[in-house]
């Protein structure tokens, strides 16, 4: 759903980039987990592992380790083994519910792009419950939008802020649903937040939605400073080189 030039949309929905949305949840995965080298969607999962080389460490003698390593009861090290299989097996867990949930949020995607709007709400959900993610509550809220639901699709992005606070989307999108609702103050503070997030790849959609909140309250100079913001950030943004030029041209 993206912002009509009659003013009646105001909103580009949650936007990538050049990359699709399981692309970037892959590499958030892939940051999160520097020891998995490929994806589990992608390829064989590998994990990087010390080398046991006993000629890297410092010399051993005929009586046992040097003493910078400490003797360790045969008890005590059994316990930390068993310890650290509970850890890999929990972290092992937690990365396939990772990825599961990536999984259901594609198919949620790819079935909103589709218009299958209800079933994709399903699969938004399902990650949501796989595990929950600033991205999937963003996209249910923007699905919520398609529908006319937009005090719901608000709900959604309250979840995904708190989820993520970095996360620029949903700041964005709030401010753009409280403009459809006629809302114009008070989607000011969100979309400034948008601006400022640290996570975020367009930059340049909650400058243009304040261009349109400035041109709709009256206020020229706002809007066309907004609309020009948006274009350094994206000089091909067509849409906010049309509204600055139309702007301008109320002042000639």
């Amino acid at each position: 759903m993206g912002a009509s030039e009659n003013g009646v949309r105001f909103r580009t929905g949650p936007h990538y980039g050049n990359h699709s949305p399981l692309e970037l949840i892959e590499r958030k995965l892939r940051a999160e987990h520097p020891a998995i080298r490929q994806h589990p969607l992608r390829g064989a999962q590998t994990h990087t592992h010390a080398a046991d080389d006993l000629t890297s460490r410092s010399p051993r003698t005929a009586d046992g380790p040097p003493p910078c390593e400490p003797v360790v009861p045969l008890r005590m090290m059994e316990g930390r083994r068993t310890n650290q299989r509970e850890r890999e097996q929990t972290g092992m867990v937690e990365q396939d519910k990772r990825h599961q949930a990536a999984r259901y949020f594609q198919q949620a995607y790819d079935l909103q792009m589709k218009g299958q709007l209800n079933e994709a709400i399903q699969y938004y959900k399902l990650s949501i419950d796989t595990c929950p993610t600033s991205e999937a509550y963003t996209f249910l809220g923007w699905t919520y939008s398609f529908l006319g639901r937009l005090d719901d699709a608000i709900e959604q992005c309250y979840k995904a802020i708190q989820v993520d606070p970095d996360f620029g989307n949903p700041y964005n999108d709030i401010g753009a649903y409280l403009i459809e609702k006629g809302q114009l103050d008070d989607a000011i503070p969100w979309l400034k937040r948008a601006i400022t997030a640290r996570r975020y790849t367009s930059y340049e959609y909650p400058h243009l939605n304040l261009g349109r909140v400035y041109e709709q309250k009256g206020d020229w100079q706002q809007a066309i400073s907004a609309y020009r913001q948006a274009l350094s950030v994206n000089p091909n943004y067509a849409l906010a080189a049309r509204a600055l030029k139309r702007v301008q041209a109320l002042l000639n």
